[in-house]
Formats: C-alpha cells, structure tokens, sequence
C-alpha cells in the first residue's frame, strides 16, 4: 500500500476513534480499510466477551452480572483494535487494567475471567486472556505503545496462575454465542468510542 494512503487512513479513522495518527496506522489493513474489524478469531471472540460484560450489568444481566464491569464505560479512553492487540488509550490505563485483572486480595469473580498480566511498564499493561488466547494493552502512551521496561506488577495474576473454578464457571454460563452474533459484539465494543470529528454525534461516552 503506497505510504500515502496508508497515512490517508491513519488520519480519516482517529477522526473518528479519538487515537492519534501514530496508533490508529497499525491497525489499517494493506488492501485498504479502516481495520476495525480486520482482527484475528481469539481478538473477535475476546472483543464479543468484553462487549457482553460491559454493555451489560445488574440482576438482568445475561453474563457476569455480579461483576462491575460496565463502569469501564465511566473511564475516558480510546480504543485502538489491531489484528491481533486491543489496546485502550487513556490517562486511567491502570485502573482499566485492574478492573479487568484479578490480584492477589481480590474476590475472584470481578474481573473478566481468564485475563492475566504478561507485563506492566508503570505506563502500560500488556494482558493475555487464556481461554481465547487474544492480546490486550491499557497504556497511558497516546500512540499505543511502550518503549519502557518492566517493572514490579506481582499483586496482579500473571501468566502462570491457571483458571480457577469460579472462571471456568462463569466462562461456562455463558450464552452460546453464533459467529455472526461473535462478530456483531466485536464490531459493538471498537465502535463503542467513535465520535463524528463535527461534533454531530458520538457512541458511548
């Protein structure tokens, strides 16, 4: 793709998405799209899960209802999907982490269950959800990435703490999600900060 409808498309999509330039190029495809939904299967089955646990709470929940995720929706961020990486841009990168993570201390069922932490910057957390196997990133850097180094993140659960019976519970009472169901929830959650650059409309926030 010529570099200058690459840069074409990095600037038309953070018109929209709120991401600078510099994060929003990474996620545009070669054949020339936005890329929003240009993902991999574990990225589309981890946006669906994310998207029935935020856009849903209180006794009537059909999911998770006894966690406290939808007050993600509170926080003031950008989301930056890539083919592979979620990654969430905002000033309040660790408390968007935390809400997703379990630590040591913490009840069990209110996080999003099988979410771990692979690295934490003190700027960034780099996550990975276990039963699908998708990459995820809350970082406080505007173009979506971290050029530092790792620094003390033991009180949440990394990569070597294994489902627990509670997740592998909540995971089980999920409702049976179709593909296209799959693919309309991950389509929801990247679009869930879109804003027309005229001020005319926003989602979400």
């Amino acid at each position: 793709m010529p570099h200058s409808l690459h840069r074409a498309l990095a600037t038309e999509r953070s018109a929209y998405t709120g991401e600078t330039p510099s994060a929003a190029a990474p996620g545009t495809t070669r054949d020339g799209q936005l890329g929003l939904d240009h993902c991999s299967r574990p990225q589309r089955r981890l946006r669906a899960l994310l998207a029935i646990a935020v856009l849903n709470c209180g006794p009537d929940a059909a999911w998770l209802a006894e966690t406290s995720l939808h007050e993600l929706s509170v926080y003031t961020f950008a989301l930056s999907p890539r083919y592979d990486d979620l990654i969430v841009i905002s000033n309040a990168a660790e408390n968007i982490g935390n809400r997703l993570l379990p630590s040591h201390g913490k009840r069990e069922g209110l996080c999003l269950p099988g979410m771990r932490l692979v690295e934490y910057t003190g700027e960034s957390m780099h996550l990975l959800h276990l039963p699908s196997g998708a990459r995820m990133t809350t970082t406080r850097n505007r173009n979506g990435l971290s050029q530092r180094s790792p620094v003390n993140g033991d009180w949440w659960w990394h990569t070597d703490k294994p489902l627990t019976d509670r997740e592998r519970n909540a995971l089980a009472a999920l409702p049976s999600l179709t593909p296209d169901a799959e693919v309309l929830l991950a389509s929801l959650l990247v679009r869930f900060c879109l804003q027309d650059p005229e001020g005319g409309w926003d989602i979400g926030m």
